[in-house]
């Protein structure tokens, strides 16, 4: 993660889940209280159109945890290709790629989140949410633990830089922890959606200010270039909230036009999507690569 790919990789992956959660979240709060015409689910006649429609069951949000967390892993460990790092002590007894045993802890725990997903939505009987919650936040409180630690050999402008990465993680944690208590909570789902848009938002910013491409590194001893890093992390979250609105409004629009003369009001009793007949619980609707339009998904 000490390079300029390190840094733009976890971004990526960070902002993707972001973008993925404001299209979710501002679906489901638009489609709240509204209902469409029944469609009929037409089976596949094709071997291509059968393998689509298992690949539409897989819960997104899981499968992308997986895939990135194992990934970025396997990078930490064996990237550039012939690279070997799997082990933590050189033959004289002292510890060897520490940084990247940090990372890939941290990366294996987002993946382990993903599984708990997985298995919570297509194999357990009815979704634990709880369960899923408190999975995803012990997967950033393992980040946050490790960011806190992680600066040996670091420069304090690259300290600093890391510091603001470190707020907007814990803030994370805060959200995701009350979350589990209340799963259901718009506010918490929108928080937890920019927090994790910044996180990501800025570590691309890092990758340019830590590993600048014209070669031009910032003067670590120059006390204006650390007062200008909270300063653009500010402008960070100003854009990440304007993202949100912007996709909020283009769900808002493409539904209103769409949807116009298919839907109508639903009685007040039909309007808590997230109670299931026969269950005294509330459980999250399946998260899934292939949500019907009609359906409300988080």
């Amino acid at each position: 993660m000490g390079t300029w790919e390190g840094h733009i990789s976890p971004g990526l992956a960070f902002y993707s889940f972001g973008i993925v959660f404001c299209f979710q979240y501002s679906k489901q709060h638009l489609m709240k209280g509204r209902i469409g015409k029944k469609t009929t689910n037409k089976m596949a006649t094709t071997w291509l159109g059968k393998v689509w429609q298992r690949l539409r069951l897989v819960p997104l949000d899981a499968f992308m945890k997986i895939l990135y967390g194992f990934g970025a892993a396997m990078a930490e460990l064996f990237y550039p290709p012939g690279t070997n790092k799997l082990y933590m002590v050189y033959p004289d007894g002292t510890w060897a790629h520490l940084n990247e045993w940090q990372h890939f802890t941290m990366y294996m725990s987002f993946a382990a989140s993903g599984i708990v997903d997985m298995l919570s939505i297509r194999c357990a009987k009815k979704r634990l949410v709880s369960l899923e919650k408190a999975a995803v936040a012990a997967a950033f409180y393992i980040t946050a633990l490790l960011l806190f630690f992680h600066r040996h050999g670091k420069h304090e402008l690259e300290m600093d830089a890391h510091t603001l990465l470190l707020y907007a993680n814990l803030s994370m944690c805060v959200v995701l922890t009350a979350e589990i208590w209340w799963p259901f909570d718009q506010r918490l789902m929108w928080a937890h959606t920019v927090l994790v848009m910044q996180m990501g938002s800025w570590l691309f910013n890092l990758a340019f200010i830590l590993f600048p491409l014209n070669g031009k590194h910032w003067d670590p001893d120059d006390g204006n270039n650390q007062m200008v890093l909270p300063i653009f992390f500010c402008w960070h979250i100003f854009f990440n909230c304007f993202i949100l609105a912007l996709i909020f409004t283009m769900q808002y629009l493409w539904i209103k036009v769409r949807h116009r003369k298919t839907y109508q009001n639903m009685d007040e009793t039909e309007l808590n999507c997230c109670v299931f007949e026969g269950s005294n619980e509330n459980l999250l609707p399946t998260t899934s690569s292939g949500d019907d339009e009609n359906d409300l998904r988080l």
